[in-house]
């Protein structure tokens, strides 16, 4: 970011002093951490054309900070507003605690299950109309569209037909969509959600499905043969279980959810990992071996939902 337009933007959301120094996360988005006199904050940019991620991001995040959670505070600009636009581009910023960055263990995994629990139960009563996501089974479907393998369409379809046959039980709740580590803080002992910006009205169990994968990094793999892609799957069930245990320490998910979690996670999984192989360079070796986790599922199906209802 050109600097004479970070400091017309800081200016504009209060920050006069000048930056100590600027971390640039990794990943998708255009974020910045700016460490100031004033405390440290986090700096989003993003295309004009998804302004509304960014006002959904901003009030999920004050209503949740108005409520006691520990996530980033929105700041509002001049003109008492969450964004300030310049050159094409929306801004928005926000001033959160220090904490420790997410690292995988088996206390931390169970914490995030517990995390998106609670961040579910504070969610519930969200006054502000968020939509309905209409999109929530097909996208991942949509995500195959640019994506030749051969058997994940038919696969998705199977899965989408049975979680279908459940869908009147299903609790639907605001569901954050985009819970991985990097959205993730521990801030003193606790686990900490941010960026809201996904933030919509969809199905608890896939939202817990989607956050286990996320969370138990069974990323695009280049595991190299089958075998050792499988091996990483059952030690990833593990970890999903591990999740949902967590999550039901603070609610418990219902019958229905339970019957349809392996559907879940293979619902999430072909979502989300098709996402990162379109927007990752990933080999073809990684595609093809990236299609066994439904295969496992598939195979492994009903010992999924036996051990899922083990409480």
């Amino acid at each position: 970011m050109d600097e004479d337009i970070r400091t017309k933007v800081l200016n504009e959301f209060g920050i006069k002093s000048k930056p100590k120094y600027i971390e640039v996360p990794g990943g998708f988005n255009n974020n910045y951490d700016i460490f100031v006199s004033e405390g440290r904050f986090f700096l989003k940019r993003k295309p004009e054309s998804r302004v509304s991620n960014t006002l959904t991001d901003c009030e999920v995040s004050q209503y949740l900070f108005e409520k006691g959670v520990e996530t980033g505070k929105p700041l509002k600009s001049a003109e008492g507003v969450f964004e300030v636009r310049d050159g094409g581009y929306v801004y928005s910023m926000f001033n959160y605690k220090d904490g420790e960055n997410y690292n995988f263990s088996d206390e931390n995994i169970t914490k995030a299950g517990e995390s998106l629990a609670m961040f579910h139960a504070n969610m519930i009563d969200y006054a502000r109309k968020i939509s309905f996501g209409e999109d929530t089974l097909t996208w991942s479907k949509e995500m195959l569209e640019e994506l030749e393998i051969e058997g994940w369409k038919e696969k998705l379809s199977n899965a989408e037909i049975e979680f279908a046959k459940h869908l009147s039980r299903m609790l639907k709740t605001p569901i954050h969509w985009d819970f991985h580590g990097g959205n993730i803080k521990i801030i003193g002992g606790k686990i900490v959600p941010f960026d809201f910006e996904f933030v919509h009205y969809g199905y608890r169990v896939l939202d817990i499905a989607n956050s286990s994968i996320c969370l138990t990094a069974i990323s695009p793999p280049d595991y190299g043969d089958a075998e050792s892609f499988i091996q990483k799957c059952e030690l990833d069930f593990r970890e999903n279980r591990l999740f949902l245990a967590g999550y039901e320490n603070i609610t418990s998910l219902n019958d229905e959810e339970l019957q349809v979690f392996p559907e879940a996670l293979d619902v999430a999984w072909i979502g989300w990992t098709a996402y990162t192989l379109k927007n990752k360079k990933c080999s073809a070796e990684t595609v093809k071996n990236a299609k066994h986790f439904p295969d496992w599922i598939e195979a492994n199906r009903e010992r999924i939902r036996e051990e899922c209802r083990k409480r």
